[in-house]
């Protein structure tokens, strides 16, 4: 089964890009160097009054506005995987470290970390089954607004280079700010027939209706370049 997997980052660039590697299965899939692209808050989608509705397409368009550039891989995942590990290395020393002080650094984000099958009627028809059974242990649900079927910023592990360890509660990892080296680690589990997230940590399942999907967006992202 042919999957999407795609990451944005933000990064405040200090002097240096940070350097990303993506492993799948220990496998080195890409290098690529991350660019200076910082995080900026549109008001675009505020209105004149606090109870006047905001059109759907201004959604949609805040929605692909705020977002960093994207990297899209295209996996040809076997249909009897079982498990499956992808890993991110993150190479960032780029500081300014002295005498015991630091006063700037290179920071990023990991705004958008997500899989998608690449046939989006797969996808539409898991986001139905989504509604039908409910697991306290796979990455069904998320908390926080944008409803995207598997989000793994939610699901993944940070390790640091300098030993520091830590896994995520839903909508946190996405507004954490990463400073240093290390990676990110996420598991995959064969459930309902699809690849999905493992948690690292116990949660309880969410159930959010959205309007706005970044699932959409990605797939018409995907579509408008595949040929090129």
């Amino acid at each position: 089964m042919r999957y999407l997997l795609v990451m944005g980052f933000f990064c405040d660039v200090y002097r240096r890009e940070p350097r990303a590697r993506l492993y799948f299965n220990n496998k080195l899939i890409d290098e690529f160097f991350i660019e200076n692209h910082i995080k900026k808050i549109d008001l675009e989608l505020s209105t004149k009054h606090p109870l006047e509705p905001i059109p759907m397409q201004n959604r949609i368009k805040h929605c692909e506005k705020s977002l960093p550039p994207l990297h899209i891989y295209e996996l040809d995942i076997h249909k009897e995987s079982k498990h499956v590990n992808i890993r991110i290395d993150i190479s960032n020393d780029d500081n300014n470290y002295t005498n015991g002080f630091m006063t700037q650094n290179t920071l990023l984000q990991c705004r958008v970390l997500t899989l998608l099958p690449k046939d989006k009627s797969v996808h539409d028809y898991f986001v139905y089954l989504r509604h039908k059974r409910l697991s306290h242990r796979y990455a069904w649900f998320r908390k926080n607004k944008m409803n995207l079927l598997i989000d793994l910023t939610n699901f993944v592990e940070w390790r640091g280079n300098n030993g520091q360890k830590y896994s995520f509660s839903p909508g946190q990892f996405c507004n954490y700010n990463i400073g240093g080296s290390g990676s990110l680690h996420f598991e995959l589990i064969k459930k309902y027939g699809m690849l999905i997230a493992k948690l690292p940590i116990p949660n309880k399942p969410y159930l959010y209706d959205m309007h706005v999907s970044l699932d959409n967006i990605i797939y018409n992202k995907y579509t408008q370049h595949e040929n090129i």
